[in-house]
């Protein structure tokens, strides 16, 4: 039986329609897989200072990171570009007293979150605790620092893994498995081209002052974001360039020998 005229139009249609919106969205998938080369490749390289972006990942974090210091050397830094998940030190903005951060960093640290000074302690620490957490596949919602000072810690990681598997890791022991996720990871991008010029942030957050209220005015004073990336190189153990040193390497190649 031959349908109605009309709606075998309709239907038509509806398939066309359709067709050019999966093709639409098939494109923008590809655009977005290209991350940010995709729009400089169209509309050419000067447009890559509109772009907020960091090692070609875009910004994954809401907050603005002109305002706060330690942020903005951590999506920095990030191994994988501008990640909030890599680094963030969330109790910068919680106004916590200072013995209570005494407690967390081991040392003083500025809880001003505009302020430039002692904000690589911040994010060292932070990444640290990040990287175990990520080892032991726990959400960081719930671990130490990325929420609340007093959450999922070193100490709990311990129990959990020999809970779980037997093996005996104490707090320490888990400590330099942080650091030395981090370090492979520098290492593994220093071997693909990754230096200190790499390290930095979108152009209009250095040039731009935010336009609102309280944060009115602030931006990433070059100089200042210099001395802080020195500061967090030196905490690594790597050079003024971002380089880990060749007995570091040694010693990460022995280990996974």
């Amino acid at each position: 039986m031959v349908g109605h005229p009309h709606r075998i139009t309709q239907n038509r249609r509806q398939c066309y329609d359709n067709d050019c919106q999966y093709q639409a969205d098939r494109e923008r998938r590809l655009e977005s897989s290209r991350g940010t080369r995709g729009p400089t490749d169209e509309f050419g390289p000067e447009t890559k200072d509109f772009l907020i972006a960091v090692k070609g990942l875009p910004q994954s974090d809401p907050h603005d990171c002109r305002f706060i210091k330690s942020f903005a050397l951590g999506i920095a830094t990030s191994s994988r570009g501008a990640d909030h998940l890599r680094s963030r030190p969330t109790l910068d903005i919680l106004d916590l007293p200072d013995e209570l951060r005494m407690s967390v960093y081991g040392q003083y640290t500025n809880s001003n979150p505009a302020a430039y000074d002692t904000k690589e302690i911040l994010v060292y620490t932070h990444e640290n605790v990040y990287a175990v957490t990520d080892s032991v596949g726990i959400c960081k919602f719930v671990c130490h620092g990325f929420n609340s000072p007093g959450m999922i810690k070193y100490e709990h990681f311990s129990d959990l893994i020999r809970l779980v598997t037997g093996l005996e890791m104490d707090p320490e022991e888990l400590k330099e498995v942080g650091k030395r996720v981090i370090d492979l990871e520098r290492a593994f991008n220093v071997r693909e081209g990754v230096t200190r010029k790499d390290d930095t942030l979108p152009k209009r957050y250095f040039d731009d002052p935010m336009p609102l209220r309280l944060t009115k005015g602030h931006r990433v004073d070059r100089e200042k974001f210099d001395g802080m990336l020195s500061r967090y190189y030196a905490l690594r153990g790597w050079d003024d360039n971002g380089m880990l040193p060749a007995q570091r390497m040694q010693e990460l190649e022995a280990y996974y020998a």
